[in-house]
């Protein structure tokens, strides 16, 4: 992810259903910490297989936007995705 000329690595933790983010400055990786994709109007991520972020406005998001995998939903077995929101992301981190 590329936020204003900071380039971002966003990693999927399959284990926890969390998403560890490190900020990249030239060859090194420093870490800002990581969130999770709780429920609301709709069920929490409650597993991964990877994810995919945009940078820059799509559609809704004017800062980009975050889609992960979710491998269950709360009334059955099936799969989707879940899309977040670049800014919601950075709001949890602190980041500017």
């Amino acid at each position: 992810m590329r936020d204003k000329g900071t380039d971002y690595l966003i990693a999927s933790s399959q284990g926890d259903a969390t998403y560890p983010v490190w900020r990249i400055e030239g060859g090194n990786y420093v870490y800002v910490g990581r969130f999770a994709v709780e429920g609301g109007s709709i069920d929490a991520v409650t597993g991964t297989d990877g994810l995919d972020a945009w940078s820059g406005p799509i559609g809704p998001f004017p800062e980009g936007a975050v889609a992960m995998h979710d491998t269950q939903d709360d009334d059955g077995p099936q799969q989707n995705f879940k899309i977040v929101d670049w800014r919601e992301i950075k709001k949890a981190l602190n980041l500017p």
